[in-house]
């Protein structure tokens, strides 16, 4: 009895070292995921901030409204959001069960919607309509939380407090 418990510890002892790799490499993508979405969270907030007041920085909205789409286009294909949410999804009678394909099309239109947040950043430095780009990110905004509020209560807080 003792000869298998000590080769069950051996053996678990092993297993532990062979897994570590594998933990540091998805604590490396998380990590990295993260600090993106912090990106995006410091850009969304940076254009709220700036579309709120008329600051010697105001013109720097569509500057802002484009490295949110460049660092939203940094997580495509929403590879690393599909992967995770199909890790995180619960198994029961009511779970929505997401495909890959949801998450990019889900990933997709958002990016439209980032697109069309940068059309009205630039349209606003010639009008000064503050409200359209307020709008229009509050359209980016609820793009990403409807996707993010599939998961429950898993998923991450994308925007933080800044809504």
């Amino acid at each position: 009895m003792k000869k298998t418990t000590c080769y069950s510890l051996i053996l678990l002892l092993v297993m532990s070292f062979i897994a570590l790799p594998v933990q540091a490499r998805e604590t490396n993508k998380e990590r990295y995921v993260a600090g993106v979405v912090e990106i995006i969270r410091h850009h969304a907030a940076s254009i709220r901030l700036l579309a709120k007041t008329s600051i010697r920085y105001s013109g720097n909205i569509p500057r802002h409204a484009l490295e949110l789409k460049h660092s939203f286009g940094l997580l495509g294909p929403m590879d690393w959001h599909a992967a995770k949410a199909a890790s995180l999804q619960k198994d029961g009678p009511n779970t929505l069960q997401l495909k890959q394909e949801d998450f990019e099309n889900l990933a997709n239109k958002c990016m439209k919607k980032i697109k069309k947040l940068h059309k009205v950043a630039v349209a606003h430095v010639k009008s000064g309509d503050q409200q359209a780009v307020l709008n229009a990110l509050d359209v980016v905004q609820t793009s990403c939380d409807g996707c993010h509020s599939l998961l429950d209560d898993v998923s991450p807080n994308v925007w933080g407090d800044d809504k």
